[in-house]
């Protein structure tokens, strides 16, 4: 059994009181007195009882990480970033996987109450209902949204700025002569996939551009669709000479597709994605893409849910951070 509270009052030859004390930090136990209690805990290796703990003070030190399936494949640095943040914080880091097998999207409030964490940090994917984060803030659970933005929450939302970055592809591939541009666009049902489209279509409607029917379509977060969704779009009797992707990852199947259809990239058709993930300017063609500062979101995330955790006033407001456009080998202009 490990050594207790109880144990290290023993040996020292004070009270249990003072033991807390001094290993708490409170200013009422002398220097010598402290430093005696720490040193034969580290001797006795003395571990805190967190659950305890939390029972005594009503905090348990925990936070909650809701993360969409996709984000380890795409994004691990943004929940590395938040993990990191929190640590140092002095938190610990309970991370649930939305639309994980292992559970329903239904009892993740409830998982997260169980656990009585003291705050959440929500990366929304579209298998977790919007309705999951309003019941969150409505039982009193300070909450904070990164990378997304759920539809009048009241609370603090950390996202990049959608708009820009539909736009910021839409205009460069305009700008280098394509006037043939397919889209592979976030599903509209996610406020963020309607942002990214408004960009997009105001590129466009600016340029006098008219985009087919069959140009336009919506995929999910799956490469095999994307791979599929591409060699739909490149059977068309006209088909485009540029193509936006929703995401890096995405991309990368609208690229087997137009390998699989013997055309080059960009000399027969030039692709932008977005999210500049890691390893993108590695790909068999480097990836001209949309930047967006994920680390930095991440650090605002973290450093706004402590301030909500220490008691300070927090508004449920939108901070949108910018986006780049990172030019690489995949855009060129069409050919004559």
């Amino acid at each position: 059994m490990g050594c207790t509270v109880n144990d290290i009052a023993r040996a020292a030859g004070v009270s249990r009181s003072t033991v807390l004390r001094a290993l708490s930090g409170k200013p009422d136990v002398s220097g010598e007195t402290r430093d005696r209690i720490r040193a034969l805990a580290a001797e006795m290796r003395y571990r805190p009882n967190y659950i305890a703990r939390s029972l005594t003070h009503g905090k348990t030190n925990l936070v909650g990480v809701i993360a969409k399936p996709s984000i380890y494949y795409a994004s691990h640095s943004v929940i590395e970033a938040v993990e990191r943040g929190l640590r140092h914080g002095g938190y610990a880091t309970l991370l649930f996987i939305s639309g994980n097998e292992s559970g329903t999207d239904e009892s993740l409030v409830e998982q997260l109450m169980k656990n009585r964490v003291d705050g959440v940090i929500a990366v929304p994917g579209a298998m977790t209902p919007p309705a999951t984060y309003h019941e969150l803030v409505e039982a009193g659970v300070k909450l904070v949204i990164l990378d997304g933005l759920i539809d009048d929450l009241a609370a603090p939302q950390i996202t990049g700025d959608n708009y820009k970055a539909g736009r910021l592809g839409a205009e460069h591939l305009i700008q280098l002569g394509h006037r043939r541009i397919a889209c592979l666009g976030i599903p509209s049902i996610s406020t963020v996939g309607r942002e990214r489209a408004r960009g997009v279509r105001r590129a466009f409607d600016e340029a006098g551009i008219l985009v087919p029917d069959g140009f336009f379509r919506e995929v999910t977060f799956n490469e095999t669709a994307a791979e599929e969704c591409t060699a739909e779009i490149l059977a068309l009797p006209e088909r485009p000479t540029a193509l936006l992707v929703r995401h890096d990852v995405i991309a990368r199947g609208a690229m087997r597709a137009v390998e699989a259809a013997r055309l080059t990239i960009p000399e027969d058709i030039s692709i932008v994605g977005n999210g500049d993930i890691l390893g993108s300017d590695m790909f068999r063609v480097p990836l001209t893409t949309v930047r967006f500062p994920a680390r930095q979101m991440a650090d605002f995330c973290v450093d706004t849910l402590l301030k909500m955790l220490s008691g300070e006033d927090v508004e449920p407001e939108t901070t949108i951070f910018d986006v780049e456009l990172v030019v690489r080998a995949s855009t060129a202009p069409p050919r004559a």
